[in-house]
């Protein structure tokens, strides 16, 4: 991984995390759009660290900035990862019955007590699934799983190269 790290460059580092949380993000947007994989509510704050990734990966990657300002945004991204970590980490345990996820987690939402409440819910579509619901795996790993994967690599590289070496911009 050293030789890695030694031929990226903060720029190039902070594009290849946006890219990565880009693909990450589109593999869901396609598995949900296409395949009908409906995300439950832990899925979809797993979104939102992804979509700041690609954010920070865009600034930092594209715009004439210096090596400190972004060396900065990697510890910042570095950060925001950490963060998809923990909810990537959290739902897998929701996901393996090690704990319980939040009020919103549950299948189903709300029931019916009247003729206008079941017209509101039918409108609405389909409920989210229970977070403790696997819809999908692959050798053994949910999309939470892979998400803790994607996570781990990039908070470490974000972090190896946030507080690296003196390198060129």
């Amino acid at each position: 991984m050293s030789h890695l790290l030694n031929r990226l460059t903060p720029r190039r580092g902070l594009l290849l995390i946006g890219l990565v949380s880009a693909l990450a993000l589109g593999g869901a947007l396609v598995a949900q759009h296409f395949f009908g994989l409906r995300p439950c509510t832990l899925c979809h704050y797993q979104r939102i660290p992804h979509a700041t990734l690609v954010v920070l990966g865009g600034l930092g990657g594209l715009l004439p900035l210096g090596l400190s300002t972004r060396r900065w945004l990697l510890a910042v991204g570095c950060l925001v990862a950490l963060v998809g970590l923990g909810l990537a980490g959290w739902h897998v345990g929701v996901e393996q019955h090690w704990w319980a996820g939040t009020a919103s987690c549950q299948a189903g939402g709300a029931q019916a007590t009247s003729l206008a409440d079941l017209r509101a819910q039918l409108a609405a579509g389909p409920a989210q699934p229970a977070c403790d619901e696997i819809t999908w795996s692959l050798f053994g790993l949910t999309m939470a799983g892979y998400n803790v994967l994607v996570f781990s690599a990039l908070a470490l590289l974000a972090g190896a190269l946030a507080g690296g070496a003196p390198r060129p911009k």
